[in-house]
């Protein structure tokens, strides 16, 4: 029996598949053609799963699309919608208040108002004022309410306060709060906070938690003035009707 040159029978064979493939096309290329149709409603960008002039370009096209479909793909999309590159704040306005600056929440809905209606082109999510409480202290903030730890807290002008919250807390400051231009000295050089140094809760002089907005009760500030340690109680004993030394709500904001 004579037989055929193995060049070509090959060559009949590509001949045949290619003729199969016209007359009857392998079910990823319709897949493919599908899915392509819906691109446009899918969240997956082309532009990260094309595979331009590869030969099997509609299979690995199909499957990527696929596999974008899924909520895994979904978080990794989701996270390009982020509010952006992540910062860290602290502020307040040119305002004195009383001790009298109520529980977390009330503290921290006031430091959230303060930011939409004086700086509302920050990115901010989350909103922090910078008080203790009894069991809600400033140095259990990241474990609180997600303050976050490793960034650098800066002014809303961006000027570097301290290189992290710990040592915003425990001092020295990079720059006080007077030099990075937070707040000025006019009306008054010092803010509420209720904390002793290092972010504890000062229990003696904390304004009644923070409920009293008269010289009954007294209370602890911190000094805009001075990067110490000491910045964040410098004055104590201070009526929290504000009489001696009034003060300002001194606040953290963060996405």
């Amino acid at each position: 029996m004579q037989h055929e040159p193995l060049d070509n029978h090959c060559f009949r064979c590509e001949r045949q598949l290619d003729h199969n493939r016209a007359a009857k096309p392998h079910p990823w290329r319709i897949a493919g053609f599908l899915i392509l149709m819906a691109l446009p409603f899918l969240r997956c960008p082309a532009s990260d799963i094309e595979n331009v002039g590869n030969p099997l370009e509609e299979e690995f096209l199909t499957y990527n699309l696929l596999r974008c479909t899924d909520s895994h793909c979904d978080s990794e999309n989701s996270s390009t919608t982020s509010s952006g590159p992540p910062v860290f704040y602290i502020y307040t306005v040119n305002s004195v208040v009383t001790g009298n600056l109520g529980p977390r929440a009330t503290s921290t809905g006031a430091c959230q108002t303060m930011q939409t209606t004086n700086f509302a082109s920050l990115t901010c999510t989350n909103h922090l004022a910078v008080l203790s409480y009894s069991g809600d202290a400033l140095d259990t903030a990241p474990g609180n309410h997600g303050v976050p730890t490793g960034r650098v807290l800066t002014s809303v002008s961006g000027v570097t306060v301290a290189p992290d919250w710990n040592t915003y807390l425990n001092g020295p400051l990079t720059n006080s709060l007077q030099a990075a231009s937070v707040i000025g000295t006019t009306p008054t050089p010092f803010y509420w906070t209720g904390t002793l140094t290092g972010g504890g809760f000062d229990g003696t002089y904390n304004c009644s938690a923070h409920s009293v907005g008269t010289g009954a009760a007294f209370g602890s500030q911190g000094a805009i003035t001075t990067t110490a340690a000491t910045h964040i109680r410098f004055a104590v004993n201070q009526p929290c009707d504000g009489s001696t030394n009034s003060a300002y709500l001194m606040c953290v904001c963060w996405n």
